[in-house]
């Protein structure tokens, strides 16, 4: 499962990051890789939380399930080291591979969680984290890009 969007409108401030200096902007990071993270963990820190809150939800037999919280502590976010073609800079919410302690797949868990299985309704929870705050993490990510563009900005003109 994979979301993604576009940040239009900020073509200033993609002209200002094109001018720094490679050692400022580069492959290495920059400051598109920290506004995205920025942005991602927004999305990965509300995931934890609607993940909880499905966990939390009766059986049918009206119980709550026992939570070892591996699939809980497996949400990351991530750089992408190789974004697909066209695309600078690419971050991902995942879940980190492992095994819970009954040997199952923690990824798979997640997926059955999220959409269900023959034999367990659908407990979404990293769509909705996505959905809820997907305007809030764009906020944070153009926000973050302006503060770090002035940033590195600071440390270009030091350099000269």
């Amino acid at each position: 499962m994979s979301a993604e969007f576009q940040i239009e409108g900020l073509d200033g401030l993609l002209d200002r990051l094109k001018a720094l200096p490679k050692e400022i902007s580069g492959k290495a990071g920059g400051p598109v890789k920290r506004s995205l993270l920025a942005g991602a963990k927004l999305i990965a820190d509300s995931a934890k939380q609607h993940l909880q809150e499905s966990i939390n939800q009766p059986n049918a037999d009206g119980t709550i399930a026992q939570s070892t919280g591996k699939l809980k502590e497996s949400i990351q976010v991530k750089r992408s080291p190789k974004p697909p073609r066209g695309v600078a800079e690419m971050v991902q919410v995942r879940v980190k591979r492992g095994k819970t302690a009954k040997g199952v797949a923690v990824t798979a868990y997640g997926k059955y969680m999220e959409f269900g299985t023959d034999k367990q309704r659908a407990l979404p929870w990293l769509r909705p984290a996505f959905e809820s705050n997907k305007e809030k993490a764009l906020a944070v990510i153009t926000s973050a890009l302006k503060t770090e563009i002035e940033k590195a900005e600071r440390k270009a003109s030091k350099l000269k």
